[in-house]
């Protein structure tokens, strides 16, 4: 991802002055419309690892509580969360699900701890982080 902000800079770079040139060659001919068709190589993408693999066991509960309803889903094995018959990699996404729209799955999901009481899933990633 560092190389892509010198190309992308390069390539409006590019584009920008192609279009001043076009304007001030003739006043009566139109700006050549933008395209944005180059292909820029941003690399291998890395597969992450589910965001709760390692933090809670296989079948843990999570609940979520939003506009008064509840909703419950399950960790899997590979630490994925299921909900509504879907596998989720990441909390937020399950939140995104519930919501219909973008959710910090971190804050709306929570957990039982061994003494039975609902933890927001914010508070393993916070203990288990190496910071």
């Amino acid at each position: 991802s560092q190389n892509l902000h010198p190309q992308l800079k390069r390539l409006l770079t590019q584009k920008v002055e192609g279009i001043l040139a076009a304007g001030k060659s003739s006043s009566k001919k139109a700006a050549p419309k933008l395209k944005w068709t180059q292909k820029i190589n941003t690399g291998t993408l890395k597969k992450r690892k589910p965001g709760l693999a390692g933090l809670l066991p296989a079948n843990a509960q999570l609940q979520a509580i939003y506009k008064g309803k509840e909703y419950s889903a399950t960790v899997d094995e590979q630490g994925r969360i299921e909900l509504d018959g879907t596998l989720f990699n990441s909390p937020s996404a399950a939140a995104t699900h519930v919501t219909k729209g973008p959710k910090d799955g971190w804050i709306l999901w929570r957990y039982q701890d061994e003494g039975g009481t609902w933890l927001s899933i914010d508070r393993l990633r916070k203990k288990n982080s190496p910071h």
